[in-house]
């Protein structure tokens, strides 16, 4: 099962428009016809905090009188090189070229490959807001009662909008209540609109679920689980709104559908008007699919484009095609024929008689540094830019980039260590003990984007350890590791003391928690942690101690009382299994049992349910007597019980214990069973660790198989699907057992490679997901084959073999020489080895004569020198010295750079070039290495020649105290030629944690200094947000003459309690403006909900105060499509405004008229007025200038296109428009046919 993670790239803006008459003039042409002066719109294509460019190019706009969405592609120059320099393998072309997409707004889910919701973490991804979705609360439902399920979600980036995910409805069919799956989200801005994500089943993206179980199987009896919902459909309160189709490109997996790529099919708006979308079948060498071993449909859900976008046509609302956009593409061999790029070459736009206009063009770096990213774009009007770059060197990345102090361990020996991704930790133990208690202490190395950082924790408990002579290791003490947290526990007596640790969401600060004296009563409580949360389960007296960190600052802590027993435990994910096999009464259910069940978990709410199991394990699982252990995975979780045989638990996605499943036999209760997440599970011997028993689930059934021999010290390693070992049946060979879930069947080998006699205890396997490390071979998985392939012999025999599971491997290597039954081996090297994503080889770095760094088994196992981020190793000999690795783009000591736009030329298409620098400084990589950004970034206008005609110089925060803060402009400060201020503008930014879930980031206060006659002017604007939707509720200016100017604004959801039920909370109620405390002007508006319980805003007020306010607008019609049909000024003077074809525009304002008016003296109803076109409005609605002498009358007629043809003024004068074959404004005309205004469009070569 391959996890998808989707990189986004801002590409698509979204409008809504308020209830008043849009204005409609002459459609807004397409920037292929863009004026000769481009230099504005290049200068804004660099995203100057990172260096890179990034743009937005629209090719369609559709609307539905007041919604409307945008079509556009975006280009993410970042996105670019990693595309154009690794193979479609690791970083796949879109389906519109290399760094472009075309995005649509989507809801993605992390589903943690069960097929429960309740560990599942929702995204919002709409370009402009892309956050992690939090669950605040969900409807109850009983069979009592009917209506829709609803889940209610508040983004942690917050905006003020009301999300929520309609799960299902409890309806009567049939004279039945039952439940109906609805599987969709909606979520209302502060403004009203509404977007649905998923809606339609074709907005739906899929993958097959069996239950509570997600993986590779063709066994029939899935069902279809949504891991993406497309958004389906936009639309305003009035029903106005624009729908989304798609097309699913879909594999078949045990007859159940699952999609492998979504494609945008048709956008449709209300009023008649559609966009579609095109595409046509891309290479094969464009993709990869990671598995051909069998001909579809095979086992593997997998997700990759065999698309891409050909033509995007526009339609008016009689289906009649307006224009096309065309994209035309080159493909460019990669790493091989075999391995293609595609690069969008150009956009030309044509109209429905096949005339072509000019297009725009773009030339990229197919090779060399800057591969993949854009160099140059031609515009139809002659003009170009060309794009230049530099590779900034950030630093060197060798071991111990330390930073700062660094405590002081003399009086300390070191002891173990353990390497996450986001930290690493030394433990260190005093060389001198009190009565064989030590005092330890933990140095913590965390990564900043550029150095490590180190601080260090004494332990307050002194504890017992014999390490390494003695049988007691680190007595009584506990440790958890998690991804951004770790937790320490200490017993002594009845009392423990737990030591919790986080890393804070800004990326870079850690907040720590010390509890002292909870009661754990007798025998040996068990530290226990999921992805979320800590625990410390007590062994006699059944409480659970919990810690959930809040995701901001702090850790929330509970506990549940189990009642009395003898407790085993097991945690993984968002749950903890426990069992009381003392048994009794049972504390959901006050049933009596021999022995008592648990599962504790976490729901999507992030709070505690309990649900016991007991009743259904008792006719199965016979009494337990003595230790029983749980070895635990997502969806289910190995059992070894005593006195039983050793088991397999699985539960359904409501935590009910399904029948355990029977699938090793009886064993020996020391022998551990090792899950690997992927539905495989190893029965293995505790002490040579030898296989005895592979098992594999498939979603209905297990797959069991039996090795024929036992191993001797088998030191196995583990990868999906596959388990190698070493010693099978006394041999000195290396095999492995490996599962094909095509096929159903265990593909066995206990001989793959041999190995010479005096290597029989060295660690000899690993693997990764992409190469199988054997002996001295190397194997690289292929597509094609299920065993990896033979890629690469080392150089050495291979002494040591360890990996982060995922891409990496550290080998050691050594040379023997042979002497009767000895072997002396000597060292040679440490080797690094990853696999190049820009060849898909597997290359090694040579670490020089460097050992993995070791420590005692109790702390992550003997092993965890190595993340896939981070790798400790010691040198080679007597001395004792350790060096830390940082993992970047895959490599280790590696020089760091970062690529960004060095200048820019652009060429006016008349001869004329001018340049744009771009200097870079300060630069911040945050703690991932994903992303760069500049403190200072200079842009240095050259003008035409070489003279520079002046300076910005802007500064940005880099994230270096809170990554959420990356990107924001601090100050901007614009110098001339001769390097004189003339402005200098500052920001101040302000984070409010609007509730225990989402915080937001807000402009705090601006100061924008002016050179005025040689003396800077200043002034200051402070914005005040306030809770509960933290807008903008106060504005205070300090002016050039000392004066504060306070705007106050008051929302209308605090004097309508209708406006919230809509989300209509960012509509103002009362602004007042004052100066030095004295209320200089009051505005008001006034909104009402109508019978159709329609918002809108009603009236408009104003005046010098409160007690002073005159009405200066009054909307007194409105129709049912949200358009204003009759105002009044207040005083008794109205206007109206007509809307026709199909009430999409404006085609009559009529002054000093009010609507029943017109109405009485129109001579055709408004049905038949709607379908008229522009001859016979303009018979019908002139006979308005004889009915009506006192009315100013405006007439305005439009196409099916809805460009602006003919204007007929109050004194009945017209103006007409008449446009070319594409669509532009070719000449205007009085009534007389005179010619007021022509157009010519040229274009030329550059």
């Amino acid at each position: 099962m391959k996890k998808i993670i989707t990189l986004l790239v801002l590409l698509v803006s979204i409008y809504s428009y308020s209830q008043d008459a849009v204005d409609i003039v002459t459609p807004q042409q397409s920037p292929f016809n863009a004026g000769q002066n481009i230099e504005g719109w290049v200068q804004g294509s660099v995203n100057e905090p990172t260096g890179k460019v990034t743009f937005s190019e629209p090719l369609a706009t559709i609307n539905a009188r007041t919604v409307s969405y945008n079509v556009a592609l975006g280009y993410s120059g970042k996105a670019a090189f990693d595309i154009g320099s690794y193979t479609n393998k690791f970083a796949p072309t879109s389906t519109v070229g290399v760094g472009f997409s075309m995005f649509t707004p989507k809801i993605v889910v992390d589903n943690k490959n069960t097929g429960t919701r309740e560990d599942d973490v929702f995204y919002l991804q709409d370009g402009a807001t892309n956050s992690k979705l939090l669950c605040t609360s969900r409807t109850v439902i009983t069979p009592a009662t009917r209506g829709p399920v609803i889940w209610e979600f508040e983004a942690e980036k917050y905006v003020p909008w009301k999300i929520q995910y309609y799960k299902s409805s409890f309806d009567i069919i049939n004279g039945v209540i039952q439940e109906v799956p609805l599987d969709y989200w909606k979520i209302t801005t502060d403004q009203g609109i509404q977007y649905y994500y998923g809606r339609t089943q074709n907005a739906r993206e899929n993958i097959v679920a069996w239950g509570n179980w997600i993986g590779s199987s063709k066994r029939a009896g899935g069902q279809q689980q949504t891991i993406v919902w497309n958004v389906s459909r936009i639309q305003d309160q009035w029903g106005n709104n624009i729908r989304f189709e798609y097309e699913l490109q879909e594999s078949t997996i045990g007859g159940v559908k699952q999609t492998e790529a979504s494609y945008l099919k048709k956008i449709i708006s209300s009023t008649g008007e559609h966009i579609a979308f095109t595409y046509e079948n891309k290479n094969s060498a464009e993709y990869y699919e990671p598995h051909k071993e069998q001909v579809e449909p095979d086992a593997y859900q997998e997700r990759y484009e065999k698309k891409a976008l050909r033509y995007v046509d526009s339609y008016n609302s009689e289906n009649s095609l307006i224009y096309r956009h065309s994209l035309a593409y080159t493909l460019v061999n990669n790493s091989s024929s075999s391995d293609k790029k595609r690069y969008l070459q150009s956009i030309t736009r044509e109209n429905n008689a096949g005339e072509i206009l000019p297009g725009k063009s773009f030339e990229y770096h197919t090779s060399g540094s800057f591969k993949g990213g854009l160099k140059k774009i031609h515009y139809p009007l002659g003009g170009s830019a060309t794009y230049h770059y530099t590779n900034k060197a950030l630093f060197s990345n060798v071991a111990n980039r330390y930073t700062g102090s660094r405590p002081d361990n003399s009086d300390y020996t070191y002891y173990a260590m353990v390497s996450k991704d986001n930290y690493s930790l030394k433990f260190y133990k005093s060389k001198t003990s009190v009565g064989g208690l030590y005092t330890f202490k933990v140095n913590r190395s965390s990564w900043n984007g550029k150095n490590w950082v180190e601080d260090e924790y004494v332990i307050p408990d002194i504890i017992r350890d014999e390490y390494p002579n003695g049988q007691i290791w680190l007595e009584n003490f506990q440790a958890v590791f998690g991804k951004d947290y770790y937790a320490f526990l200490y017993t002594n007596g009845v009392y423990s003391n737990i030591h919790l640790f986080h890393l804070k969401p800004n990326g870079h600060y850690w907040e720590s928690r010390y509890l002292t004296k909870l009661i754990v009563g007798g025998g040996t409580p068990s530290l226990l942690s999921g992805d979320n949360f800590v625990a410390i389960g007590t062994h006699l007296n059944g409480t659970i101690y919990r810690y959930i960190w809040d995701g901001e600052d702090s850790w929330k802590s509970d506990l549940i009382q189990q009642g009395p027993g003898q407790y085993y435990y097991g945690a993984t994910n968002n749950f903890i299994l426990s069992l009381n096999e003392d048994g009794g009464i049972d504390m959901k259910t006050n049933a009596i049992h021999e022995d008592n069940y648990y599962i504790h978990y976490l729901d999507l709410e992030n709070k505690w349910n309990t649900k016991s199991w007991s009743a259904a394990a008792d006719p199965f699982i016979a009494g337990i007597e003595k230790p029983s252990y749980f070895y635990p995975e997502n969806s289910m979780s190995g059992f070894v019980a005593d006195d039983n045989p050793e088991f397999y638990l699985r539960w359904d996605t409501d935590y009910n214990l399904l029948v355990p499943d029977n699938i090793f036999g009886a064993h020996l209760d020391a022998n551990p069973i090792i899950p690997t997440g992927s539905g495989m599970a190893v029965l293995q011997s505790y002490f040579y660790q030898a296989p005895l028993f592979f098992n594999r689930f498939n979603g209905i059934e297990w797959k069991g198989f039996i090795p024929l021999s036992s191993a001797h010290y088998s030191k196995p390693a583990y990868g999906e699907d596959i388990m190698t070992f070493q010693n099978q049946g006394g041999a000195n060979s290396a095999g492995y057992a490996m599962y094909d879930p095509n096929s159903n069947s265990w593909t066995y080998d206990k001989e793959l490679v041999t190995y010479p006699w005096y290597q029989s205890n060295d660690k000899l396997t690993g693997i990764t997901r992409d190469f199988l490390i054997v002996s001295d071979k190397i194997y690289k998985y292929s597509n094609t084959s299920l065993f990896p392939v033979l890629d690469t012999t080392m150089p050495y025999d291979n002494v040591f073999t360890y990996t982060d599971g995922l891409g990496h491997a550290f080998v050691k290597l050594a040379s023997h020489t042979i002497s009767g039954n000895t072997a002396s081996t000597v060292f040679q090297q440490g080797m690094y080895y990853y696999v190049n994503r820009s060849t898909n080889q597997v290359t090694g770095i040579d670490v020089g004569k460097m050992n993995n760094l070791a420590g005692p088994n109790l702390l992550a196992g003997r092993t965890p020198f190595m993340s896939p981020k981070t790798m400790w190793l010691r040198n080679d000999g007597s001395s004792f010295n350790t060096y830390l690795h940082r993992i970047i783009d895959d490599k280790v000591n590696n020089l760091v750079k970062d690529i960004v736009v060095d200048n820019i030329q652009i060429n006016d298409g008349k001869g004329e070039v001018r340049k744009i620098q771009y200097t870079y400084s300060d630069p911040n990589s945050d703690p991932n290495n994903t992303s760069t950004f500049y403190g200072t970034v200079t842009i240095q206008n050259k003008g035409y020649g070489n003279g520079a005609i002046g300076t910005i110089e802007k500064k940005y925060n880099t994230g270096v105290k809170d990554i959420r803060f990356a990107g924001l402009l601090l100050e901007e400060h614009a110098k001339n030629k001769s390097n004189v201020s003339l402005t200098i503008k500052k920001n101040n930014w302000r984070k409010y944690k609007v509730s225990s879930l989402s915080y937001a980031i807000k402009l705090g206060t601006t100061t924008n200094s002016q050179n005025l006659n040689g003396a800077m002017v200043t002034n200051e604007v402070t914005n005040t947000y306030s809770w509960p939707y933290y807008l903008n509720t106060l504005t205070t200016r300090k002016n050039s003459l000392g004066q504060i100017e306070k705007t106050i604004t008051k929302y209308a959801y605090d004097q309508y309690s209708f406006m919230k039920e809509g989300n209509f909370v960012s509509q103002p109620y009362e602004v007042i403006s004052q100066i030095d405390g004295k209320v200089i002007s009051v505005g008001r508006t006034v909104w009402v909900k109508n019978s159709n319980s329609k918002v809108y805003a009603s009236q408009i007020w104003s005046g010098t105060s409160t007690s002073n306010l005159r009405k200066s607008y009054e909307v007194s019609r409105i129709n049912s499509y949200g358009q204003v049909e009759e105002s009044n000024n207040g005083k008794g003077q109205y206007n109206t405004i007509i809307y026709g074809l199909n009430y999409r525009y404006p085609i009559l304002s009529l002054s000093n008229t009010r609507y029943n008016t017109f109405i009485d003296n129109l001579d055709v109803s408004m049905n038949s007025l709607q379908a008229m076109n522009v001859s016979g409005l303009k018979t019908e609605l002139s006979k308005l200038y004889t009915k009506l002498p006192n009315t100013m009358i405006e007439i305005t007629s439009y196409d099916d296109e809805g460009k602006i043809v003919k204007k007929i003024d109050n004194r009945q004068e017209e103006i007409n428009y008449y446009y070319d074959s594409f669509n532009r404004l070719d000449y205007i005309t009085d009534h007389d046919d005179n010619m007021l205004k022509k157009n010519i469009y040229n274009y030329k070569s550059n």
